[in-house]
């Protein structure tokens, strides 16, 4: 691992630091949410409703990883464009890495998600389940 990978990288908690962080976090006051992010949550609530599914939760997995992977994309278009200004070049080369691992930790929940909710048996809409989604994160 390269220095820049291991700056990127989750930090490596032990138990107690785990639990120390999980109490400062509960602890902390809540944020309200912007107008965006109430329409969006009241959109899903009428589509999906309001329980809380693993259905659900894989839809809002797939919607999750796309600005990742947009920004991905726009990077390597800025990388091409400014590669002859080394450092600029390095810092968005820097992000990608960041967004990467982002995308791999969305794509291990919408894997086990997936395991989770073919183990049920539950039969899921595909279009409730794949093609809302796929429109969800298109806007």
């Amino acid at each position: 691992m390269t220095e820049t990978d291991s700056m990127f990288a989750p930090p490596h908690l032990d138990h107690d630091a785990l639990v120390a962080a999980q109490r400062e976090t509960l602890a902390s006051p809540r944020r309200r949410y912007g107008i965006a992010a109430r329409g969006l949550f009241s959109l899903l609530d009428v589509l999906y409703g309001r329980r809380r599914t693993l259905s659900k939760f894989k839809m809002l997995e797939l919607v999750a990883r796309v600005p990742d992977q947009s920004w991905e994309q726009v990077a390597y278009i800025a990388v091409t464009q400014v590669h002859q200004q080394t450092g600029m070049a390095r810092r968005i080369h820097d992000r990608v890495l960041e967004s990467r691992a982002q995308q791999d930790n969305e794509q291990w929940h919408l894997l086990i998600l997936e395991e989770l909710i073919s183990q049920s048996g539950f039969q899921e809409s595909r279009l409730k389940y794949y093609w809302v989604p796929q429109g969800i994160a298109f806007f």
